[in-house]
């Protein structure tokens, strides 16, 4: 991100993470369209990534320095892209929760449950 845009990044990853493969890739979509969209729209010039397990849980948050929205305007607009991260997430029964105003950066804060296969279960 930082070499093709210009942007400077940052990735925290505290926890020993372990989600299932449909978690992690709704995860990677999920952390895609936060970064494009503060690449796309925000005119971030940094952005700070952080994945965390806790409990039973994957938590990602994605902050950016950008100029921000008014979040029920673009909310009651329909835009696509929340839309989705907003989907995805409930497809594996997590919400999103997302912090913007103009002026001010955007955060987006997602949880997601992690669904263990019982093999993996019964190893701990």
């Amino acid at each position: 991100m930082e070499e093709r845009a210009g942007i400077q990044y940052e990735l925290n990853v505290t926890g020993d993470l372990h989600p299932v493969a449909d978690v992690e890739a709704a995860l990677y979509f999920i952390a895609q369209e936060a970064l494009n969209n503060a690449l796309k729209h925000a005119q971030a010039t940094a952005v700070i990534v952080q994945f965390l397990q806790e409990d039973n849980a994957v938590i990602l948050s994605v902050t950016d320095n950008g100029r921000g929205f008014d979040l029920e305007r673009v909310e009651s607009s329909g835009g696509l892209g929340l839309t989705s991260l907003h989907e995805r997430a409930s497809q594996f029964h997590g919400k999103v929760e997302i912090q913007s105003a103009p002026g001010e950066g955007t955060k987006v804060h997602v949880c997601l449950p992690v669904v263990q296969p019982a093999s993996k279960v019964a190893k701990r």
